[in-house]
């Protein structure tokens, strides 16, 4: 029986929908937000990447060779979806630098605002993966502690120096499907943003410039080193700025509302997603950029996006990135031994996780994210010079 790749996508973006959408009762009405639509999209994109390391686990086990799936629906689900998840970030960015024209950028709390979005959950990711390490080596130190020490050191930087195997567990990086590869673009992307401020005409000091600097020559020169710098994925960055240039057109907004529009977002998803095996081809690239714009502009696909379920997801949308494969992993090979299921056990186990997945991300979301992204006024404050404190409180700067 060959894998159920449409059913299982269908069937995972049900169930979580449906899991949402009981969630959402014990959270407050999301507030207004400018693109809601994308707010509602993340979520949907994270839970996309999680059926495409499905498909690969499907080929990893009997295999034992983490690569592509075959299939082109269920290899573009993972490129594509990340691709988007860039489109996004530069969306966001962007749109603030574009308002903050003429006024003030608080980039030490940009800055603090980035790592506490980014690095506790990041650091729970972290700490069930040594968990998983240590469960899978017997709980014996199988490499020298020095080694050991240093190559977590290398996974807790978000991976940017590489990621080795850790304590002799060969492809350590199965165990969270190899996901942390892209937050070297999001925080190299973050790092280039006052030089883009610049640009962009607004005044930047030349300390954070410097910083800047810095901060995108010691990423590229350690993803260069590990082989991780592809030029390629910069592409979707560029793709995002232009919308954000885009969406400011009124006449553009209006149109992309209607129905009309939405189906030709639904064409222009399904040449991205289809027509080309690799989505970095020119097509795919270009349809999914226009399929973009359009979300951006604010259709919400008759209101599925917009939805207190998609934005609940989406809210939680970092988790269920981060957090799928170390769930998958779980279930592959420490719960059990999957190399000798059928396609359609293979297919219900994922489904299965789905409900698991969601109600562990909504609690991480609830728990962790949410309370490290409440304390970034007072850890902005904390590092900030008394002198500097004082004059923050009488002039107005953008956050």
């Amino acid at each position: 029986m060959p894998y159920p790749e449409v059913l299982v996508l269908l069937g995972v973006l049900s169930v979580a929908t449906g899991c949402a959408h009981g969630l959402a009762r014990w959270r407050p009405p999301p507030p207004p937000a400018p693109f809601a639509a994308i707010d509602g999209l993340r979520g949907y994109l994270a839970l996309m990447v999680f059926v495409h390391h499905g498909a690969v686990w499907w080929g990893y086990l009997p295999t034992g060779q983490w690569q592509q799936p075959p299939s082109r629906l269920m290899n573009n689900l993972g490129e594509g979806s990340v691709a988007l998840f860039f489109m996004i970030t530069a969306l966001l960015f962007g749109h603030k630098l574009l308002q903050a024209r003429g006024q003030p950028i608080d980039w030490l709390r940009l800055l603090v605002s980035r790592v506490l979005r980014l690095t506790p959950l990041y650091l729970v990711a972290m700490a069930c993966l040594f968990t998983l390490v240590a469960v899978v080596s017997g709980g014996r130190l199988q490499s020298p502690l020095p080694q050991v020490l240093l190559d977590a050191l290398r996974w807790l930087l978000f991976a940017i120096p590489g990621v080795p195997d850790l304590n002799g567990v060969t492809a350590t990086y199965v165990m969270v499907a190899g996901v942390v590869w892209s937050l070297t673009y999001e925080w190299a992307f973050y790092a280039a943003l006052p030089w883009l401020a610049m640009a962009l005409g607004q005044r930047v000091g030349a300390r954070w410039l410097l910083a800047s600097a810095l901060l995108l020559a010691t990423i590229g020169l350690l993803a260069a080193w590990q082989h991780l710098l592809q030029l390629r994925y910069l592409v979707p960055f560029m793709a995002g700025l232009a919308v954000c240039g885009l969406v400011r057109w009124p006449c553009f907004v209006q149109r992309a509302r209607g129905r009309v529009a939405t189906l030709l977002l639904l064409g222009l998803l399904a040449t991205g997603f289809l027509a080309r095996p690799w989505v970095y081809s020119p097509v795919p690239m270009l349809a999914l950029a226009g399929a973009f714009a359009l979300l951006a502009a604010g259709n919400d696909l008759f209101g599925l996006l917009r939805s207190r379920a998609a934005r609940t997801l989406g809210e939680m949308s970092y988790g269920l990135y981060l957090l799928h494969g170390l769930l998958l992993y779980t279930l592959m090979r420490v719960m059990t031994d999957a190399r000798g299921w059928s396609a359609g056990a293979f297919a219900l186990a994922q489904l299965a996780l789905v409900p698991v997945l969601v109600g562990l991300c909504f609690a991480a979301h609830r728990l962790v994210e949410r309370p490290a992204m409440q304390r970034v006024d007072a850890a902005t404050g904390r590092l900030r010079s008394p002198r500097r404190r004082q004059a923050d409180l009488s002039s107005p700067r953008l956050r």
